[in-house]
């Protein structure tokens, strides 16, 4: 929804305060795992990074196996052919990139389940969070948003409820049935969030979170 034709008429600022705190959860394991691929001297771009918090080491190993195939290129060209003396190198060479991801994936640092749903927030050139995921941005994401118009006229006709309810003396069901034809009206009134937030996607962000966790866990 765009924000800047919308009003909040809710905001849960327990779950804005949560994602900025896994936000810069994630941040702290992006930068452990570019460490990592340092420590194992393989390729360290932002997008091997990236692709490394999801344990994916496709371009870390293609890398690897390029470069090694230079350099048997370049022996071969200073002394000669040998294939026959060491065997199958297309064989070998599969073996070591094999052995090299699978020794990448057992000393992989612990990333957090909720982990991926913030690492396009970061910025894998820096290394630091982009800046538009700030404070104001979690805080209107985890807002109900409704037009200015709906806003107005849901507020009216709530202080509206709520006027008659406290200056008339008369039974509520029957002032309303004369009012507006419908029964079943209680004395206090307010906005039915649920109209808007149906699932309480916005109103449960938080549990639901937790709950992930716990299901899933880290990996």
């Amino acid at each position: 929804m765009n924000t800047e034709k919308t009003v909040s008429i809710y905001q849960n600022l327990d779950a804005a305060k949560f994602e900025l705190n896994q936000l810069e959860i994630t941040l702290t394991e992006a930068k452990a795992v570019k460490n990592y691929l340092i420590e194992k001297d393989v390729l360290c771009t932002p997008e091997a990074i990236k692709a490394a918090c999801s344990r994916n080491f496709d371009s870390v190993i293609e890398h690897f196996i390029q470069s090694e195939k230079a350099k048997l290129t370049a022996f071969e060209k200073q002394f000669g052919v040998i294939a026959l003396l060491t065997g199958n190198t297309e064989e070998r060479l599969k073996e070591s990139a094999d052995k090299l991801r699978a020794d990448l994936m057992a000393g992989m640092p612990k990333i957090s389940y909720l982990s991926m749903y913030y690492f396009d927030m970061i910025d894998f050139d820096t290394l630091e969070i982009s800046p538009e995921y700030n404070k104001k941005y979690f805080e209107q994401k985890n807002s109900i948003q409704v037009a200015p118009e709906a806003a107005k006229h849901q507020k009216n006709l709530v202080d509206a409820l709520n006027y008659f309810a406290t200056v008339s003396d008369l039974d509520l069901n029957v002032l309303f049935r004369r009012l507006v034809n419908v029964k079943g009206f209680e004395r206090e009134y307010s906005a039915n969030l649920e109209f808007f937030d149906f699932n309480k996607e916005i109103r449960n962000f938080v549990e639901n979170k937790i709950q992930e966790v716990n299901r899933y866990g880290n990996r």
